[in-house]
């Protein structure tokens, strides 16, 4: 299966334990919608198991359907319904959905029907049986193969977001993306030729040079406005077939109209080597592959009940000239049973390993399904020696997450990470070491090395912040979360109505950035914190039907953004976050 496709599989992730989510999705007069396309859609991206996990359900003449999603898994949900042949009506997306929640989505923003003109096709893939995929929320794996008729798409209808279009080639290879603006009508959309640069590959045994093949990273795809708390932007590898010249050259096709960053060269029988494109791009260069080396070991401690998902949570060096710039990435680790594989790459300098373990089936006498269990081992340099882990060795922590209330939270994100030697890496591309989320009965499980840890948990309005030390033992821990700090306003529009459904986004060309900076191990863990939770926990809410807009913000360091509110096409003018209550905000 092409990488690029991984994203495209609807509940692909074998054997996982699923529960209902219970949605009803209504009209702005508050009337059931029969018919209306439901999708649920949880990232790879979020240091989660597995491929995205798409989920799709068509309602009823209630309004309502049931969609059976991953339990230890966020997903994100929103719905179209037809109007027409011209347009459909679309919802604002709705997020921290997890197993047992009841989710309502309102179709209130009318979009429609857009024909994109495509060029280019044959001029990228002259020998044909190419095609294109429409990426719509990336962050959330939803993409859909698209035919072109009369070199022209149709544009499935999506929620008001930045979307991609991306060309595939005859082996189903992403070449290459260009990016639609939500208030482009009729887009045009150009791919062009790649440009050729070449690269010395030095094998380290003699090993045929048309065997080897590159990828490249596909960075800088954004963060849709739903983005779940704590994610991170899409991460796509890219296949891209080289040819092979003389003396171990190697031709490489580059798509300069893509953002990279990285190449990755592979060869069999040799270590993947990671490489910045910008000095590939400068000249002509010379990349040593070396001998792959397998690390393998075992995993003890599984439960019969659940499967475990291992990733290698690495950092490489990166030169661009005399300069020299870390990069992180996550590298998976083959799993099967209790034995674990891993290829080594090349140029590690520092690496922690991280295992989601979530459950395939209840337990005996849980109707509710198990806990996801999260583990975190501790940070090392250099590359890895054994792949040996105990989880029996390891401090269990037994997390229920409780509400404001009292009431039990399913579906919060936990994130941990670590304090080393004092020092956090505030605003590093790690700042959060791992990812879980809470089920059905607000339940998870932590198992660390011995250390000192920050948890953060939330469920996108209210959170909690706790510091521990692991040592020995077992332990069994309440997380309280509180409601994060709102900034309010009444949203309406010209004439003074108030408007349903309006959200904050960021202004154009705007920039974040903190005043001040926190002292100590714990200060330099929220400061890590704040980086990533800022901007989307202001994003995330939308306005009710009385037009009241209360966004959770992030007050831990003073936050400079200049933002706007908008209700579909309805836009305020730019502001800057800096008043808790703004009043009343007019769109138009």
């Amino acid at each position: 299966m092409p990488v690029l496709f991984a994203i495209f599989v609807a509940n692909t992730i074998p054997a996982q334990l699923r529960k209902p989510v219970f949605v009803t999705v209504l009209d702005v007069e508050d009337r059931p919608v029969e018919n209306a396309r439901v999708t649920l859609a949880s990232a790879a991206v979020l240091q989660l198991p597995g491929t995205a996990d798409v989920v799709r359900a068509t309602t009823d003449a209630r309004g309502r359907c049931i969609a059976r999603t991953i339990v230890g898994r966020p997903y994100s949900a929103w719905a179209t319904s037809a109007h027409g042949e011209d347009a459909s009506y679309v919802s604002e997306p709705v997020d921290f959905l997890a197993s047992g929640a009841l989710c309502e989505l309102i179709v209130m923003h009318r979009v429609p029907k857009r024909t994109v003109a495509v060029e280019g096709i044959q001029r990228c893939c002259p020998e044909g049986g190419s095609s294109v995929v429409h990426l719509a929320f990336p962050d959330v794996g939803l993409a859909e193969v698209l035919t072109v008729v009369d070199d022209a798409v149709v544009l499935p209808p999506a929620p008001r977001c930045r979307t991609w279009l991306g060309l595939l080639d005859a082996k189903g290879s992403l070449l290459q993306v260009v990016a639609i603006e939500p208030e482009e009508r009729a887009p045009t959309v150009r791919f062009r030729a790649p440009q050729v640069t070449s690269v010395e590959v030095l094998l380290a045994t003699n090993v045929a040079t048309q065997d080897v093949s590159a990828a490249a990273l596909l960075l800088g795809l954004e963060r849709p406005s739903n983005a779940v708390v704590g994610t991170v932007s899409s991460q796509l590898w890219r296949p891209i077939y080289c040819r092979a010249v003389d003396d171990g050259m190697v031709e490489v096709p580059i798509y300069r109209d893509c953002s990279t960053d990285w190449f990755r060269l592979t060869s069999p029988g040799h270590a993947p080597f990671m490489v910045c494109d910008r000095v590939v791009l400068s000249s002509d260069h010379q990349v040593p592959l070396r001998p792959s080396q397998a690390i393998v070991g075992k995993l003890r401690g599984l439960q019969s009940n659940e499967r475990a998902y291992v990733s290698l949570r690495a950092k490489f060096w990166a030169q661009e000239g005399s300069k020299r710039f870390a990069r992180a990435m996550a590298v998976p680790v083959a799993s099967e049973q209790d034995a674990l594989r891993l290829d080594l790459p090349s140029r590690m300098f520092e690496h922690r390993v991280v295992m989601h373990l979530l459950p395939e089936r209840a337990n005996e006498g849980e109707s509710n399904g198990s806990a996801p269990r999260l583990v975190v081992l501790a940070k090392h340099a250099g590359e890895p020696q054994s792949l040996d882990v105990d989880l029996d060795k390891l401090v269990r922590s037994r997390i229920r997450v409780v509400g404001p209330d009292g009431s039990v939270v399913p579906g919060a994100a936990i994130a941990v990470r670590d304090l080393v030697n004092g020092d956090v890496d505030a605003g590093s591309a790690d700042s959060f070491t791992a990812i879980t989320v809470s089920d059905l009965q607000g339940r998870a499980e932590l198992l660390l090395d011995a250390g000192q840890w920050a948890i953060y948990t939330t469920n996108g309005t209210c959170q909690a912040l706790e510091f521990v030390t692991t040592d020995i033992g077992e332990e069994d821990r309440t997380i309280t979360l509180e409601p994060a700090r709102n900034m309010t306003c009444r949203v309406v529009d010209a004439q003074g109505k108030p408007v349903r459904g309006a959200r904050f986004e960021r202004a154009p060309k705007s920039i974040s950035a903190f005043n001040g900076v926190l002292q100590g191990v714990q200060g330099h863990a929220k400061e890590s914190i704040a980086w990533l939770v800022a901007e989307p926990m202001l994003l995330r809410t939308r306005s009710n039907r009385d037009g009241l807009l209360a966004a959770p913000v992030q007050s831990w360091r003073p936050w400079q953004c200049m933002v706007r509110v908008r209700a579909g096409d309805l836009v305020s003018k730019a502001f800057q976050v800096a008043a808790w209550d703004l009043g009343e905000l007019v769109v138009k």
